[in-house]
């Protein structure tokens, strides 16, 4: 029986000493092949840092306005008697817009009228008896009163006939009709807006403490979100007294829309062009990394074996970045002109891996331009 159990036990010991010893060596054979393994190089693309010139910017945001622009409303009540104009007419200055019934008004003027006729034979026939001394001076005061009193009658009615009839006081384009034939109207009612679109005002501020940079003349650069474009203006005034509760001043600027694409009340991002130039190292902005570290980006550099064979790799540098221009970011720090950054492919990279560089893949066509 002891003998059966020692046999097995060393069998079990053969066993296990054989497997432990195929593990073991197993482990030195991979650790010596990891110790010489070198990953092969990840293709990126790299583009080189350069220094360019921009022009320095005040910033601001602000909207629009028409240089000529306001609400007609009535001054006067009565029911619409007649309407000559749509939405959206283009009207020039004095134009007929709108008539309201005037019909009593035009009663009580030829009432007035009348008074008016009785009121200049009283006083031609009275002057001639002043002179003759058939009646008193002040008979005749009383008689050339009564004329002046008719006369004012009469131009009083036929200012307020006048108000029936509403007309454009400048050159337009009108915004949509609040009324109809037939409605009656009251006085202050709101009847379409009236904006000369031919030119605009930028209206935007910017903070108290930049305001000794800004003067008349300059120029501004704006953009408005319906059009993917940059607009021009010139700053014409700027306001005389700062905000008391933002600490921002406003700033006027003025510029032309010919073709009437601008409307008041858009929503305008300014940059007012100081007239500075500074020279500052750009790179692409797609090479930057934002984390909760900081901006990071990979530098190429060379580097070489103990063979003395070169490779590139790449060195995860932290960066201080700036303004972003057109695809292209300010480095403040952490990056030289000349220096080469890794555009594309970034997510695969890490600290000191070797790269190879190849074109960045142009951008895919959009469906509009497969079309």
């Amino acid at each position: 029986m002891i003998k059966r159990m020692a046999a097995m036990a060393a069998v079990l010991t053969l066993v296990f000493g054989g497997v432990f010893g195929y593990k073991y060596f197993e482990g030195q054979m991979v650790a010596k092949f990891m110790s010489g393994f070198t990953p092969p190089p990840i293709s990126v693309s790299a583009e080189t840092a350069v220094t360019d010139t921009w022009d320095q910017y005040l910033y601001g945001t602000g909207s629009l306005n028409a240089v000529q622009g306001i609400e007609l409303a009535a001054e006067t009540s009565g029911i619409v008697k007649a309407l000559h104009f749509k939405a959206g007419d283009t009207v020039t200055q004095g134009q007929l817009l709108l008539e309201l019934d005037d019909s009593v008004e035009q009663a009580n003027l030829r009432s007035a009228q009348a008074q008016l006729k009785l009121a200049k034979l009283k006083y031609k026939r009275d002057q001639e008896l002043v002179r003759k001394n058939a009646i008193s001076q002040t008979k005749f005061d009383e008689t050339s009163a009564a004329l002046e009193q008719a006369v004012a009658s009469v131009e009083q009615i036929k200012a307020t006939i006048a108000k029936k009839r509403i007309a454009a006081p400048f050159d337009g384009k009108l915004g949509i009709r609040k009324i109809e034939i037939g409605d009656f109207l009251d006085k202050g009612k709101i009847i379409a807006n009236l904006e000369n679109l031919q030119q605009m005002y930028v209206d935007f501020t910017i903070p108290a403490q930049d305001w000794p940079q800004v003067k008349n003349g300059q120029r501004v650069l704006f953009e408005v979100p319906a059009y993917n474009d940059t607009l021009t203006a010139t700053v014409i005034s700027t306001a005389v007294k700062v905000d008391d509760n933002t600490r921002n001043i406003q700033i006027r600027a003025l510029t032309d829309n010919p073709q009437e694409k601008l409307l008041p009340g858009m929503f305008a991002s300014v940059r007012i062009v100081t007239g500075d130039q500074l020279p500052v190292v750009t790179i692409p902005a797609t090479s930057i990394a934002y984390n909760l570290y900081g901006s990071t980006v990979y530098v190429v550099t060379e580097s070489s074996n103990e063979a003395g064979e070169t490779s590139l790799q790449v060195i995860s540098r932290t960066v201080t970045a700036g303004e972003k221009r057109d695809g292209r970011t300010a480095i403040l720090a952490g990056v030289k002109a000349g220096e080469q950054v890794v555009t594309a492919g970034q997510l695969k990279l890490r600290n000191n891996a070797r790269v190879t560089l190849v074109p960045e893949a142009p951008a895919a066509p959009s469906a509009d331009t497969e079309n």
